[in-house]
């Protein structure tokens, strides 16, 4: 079954209404521009346990994507992909660069499990930030990058793969759903 509107027509929806919040709140000494995904001001937990804002990304480019731990399939996949985006930057470029692992499966992913995957998979703490949200903070981030998701009745999740590269200012600048990705586009992007 084909979806009511399309991904595209959605995600346009979303930077619009983005752009429209931000514009009515904008201040003259803001230095975000209206786009940025750091103006949600939702509040997240780290793998650590500590509250962050989004905003405290900003200052360095960001590769994003949104998993669940308990997936066994695609999520895995995803965090591999990232680890190889990572290996690819140049040793100086490597500490310039953070990578976010957004759980939307909150109920399930806690920060103890969330470093018990940091762990797992050595994921440089820093470098590396996983988070969890609430339901809301969660279904705000996904549309705006664009990711959809639904639980399935076996309490799996059902959903897309994305990998996004937010710029030092939060703005999305190279977005892939290949899993497989050559991790020069990405280098290419951070230059």
């Amino acid at each position: 079954m084909k979806p009511f509107l399309s991904r595209a027509f959605v995600m346009s929806i979303a930077l619009c209404a983005l752009v429209f919040v931000r514009s009515t709140m904008a201040r003259a000494d803001d230095p975000l521009p209206g786009d940025s995904v750091y103006h949600l001001g939702s509040t997240w937990t780290r793998q650590d346990g500590t509250q962050i804002k989004l905003a405290q990304f900003a200052g360095r480019p960001q590769v994003v994507a949104m998993i669940y731990t308990s997936c066994r399939t695609t999520c895995p996949t995803t965090i591999s992909a990232l680890q190889r985006i990572e290996r690819a930057l140049p040793e100086k470029q490597r500490g310039r660069v953070g990578f976010v692992l957004v759980s939307f499966d909150p109920a399930r992913d806690t920060p103890p499990v969330l470093a018990r995957l940091a762990g797992e998979r050595k994921l440089d703490p820093a470098r590396w930030t996983l988070l969890r949200g609430d339901d809301s903070a969660v279904r705000g981030l996904a549309v705006v990058l664009g990711f959809h998701y639904r639980k399935a009745a076996n309490g799996d999740f059902i959903h897309d793969s994305i990998i996004t590269l937010l710029d030092e200012r939060g703005v999305a600048r190279e977005r892939t759903t290949d899993l497989n990705v050559d991790p020069v586009i990405f280098l290419r992007a951070l230059r």
